[in-house]
Formats: structure tokens, C-alpha cells, sequence
């Protein structure tokens, strides 16, 4: 049996150059979030991992990554510590930009999910 081919790595979110302003993120974020409501994490974790790296600071960038790892977790059975901690650490790099549970709209994420996103430090 062949070996499976390598997954290329993500292309980031481009930089500007010197003294131009930065592209927006909203794009990659938009599409990250329409395909985890949708329900395709692959597409999700695909928008997440080019904004992180493109190193891109913006709380709806890590609430992304958070939800994404998050919801891996709860679907793998609650067993994968790594995605746990991936979780915890972009939910509050979230928290830590400004965003609160307040923000999360109840309509779109799960008590569960709010509730993780809150306690998160």
C-alpha cells in the first residue's frame, strides 16, 4: 500500500507590504464560519489554519479555531486532550481580544459551546 501523499500546508492570509495596510481577514473568516455552520469541519479547519498562519490577530479568527477544535473534541467523544487545549487556549486568546459569551449569538452556537467558550481562561 503507498504511502498517503503529505497534506500541503495551508496558504496564509497575505501580508502586506511595508507601509501598506493589512488585507482584512474577514473573508477567510467569513468562509471558515459558513462552512462550520454548514457543517464541513474540513473546510472550517482549513479557513482556521490560514489565518493562524498567516498570524492573524482578531478574536472572531480564534473563536474560529476555538469552535472548530472544540467541536472535534466533543465529537471524538471528549478523549482528545490536544483538541481540548486548542480549544481552551483560542477561546481565551478570544476572551482576551474582547470578545464575551454575550457576543455569541444563541441562535447559532449551542449552550454547550457558549458555556466552554465562557469558562475558558
Amino acid at each position: 500500500i503507498p504511502a498517503p501523499e503529505p497534506t500541503p500546508a495551508p496558504a496564509p492570509v497575505p501580508a502586506a507590504p511595508p507601509g501598506a495596510p493589512s488585507p482584512s481577514p474577514a473573508p477567510v473568516i467569513r468562509q471558515g464560519f459558513e462552512a462550520f455552520f454548514k457543517g464541513d469541519l474540513e473546510a472550517a479547519g482549513e479557513a482556521s489554519r490560514r489565518l493562524a498562519a498567516g498570524a492573524v490577530d482578531h478574536p472572531y479568527a480564534a473563536l474560529l479555531r476555538g469552535m472548530v477544535s472544540w467541536t472535534l473534541y466533543a465529537a471524538g467523544g471528549g478523549v482528545d486532550a490536544a483538541r481540548l487545549r486548542e480549544a481552551q487556549e483560542a477561546f481565551a486568546a478570544a476572551k482576551r481580544s474582547g470578545l464575551t459569551a454575550a457576543d455569541l449569538p444563541k441562535s447559532l452556537f449551542s449552550p454547550t459551546a457558549i458555556a466552554f467558550f465562557d469558562q475558558a481562561r
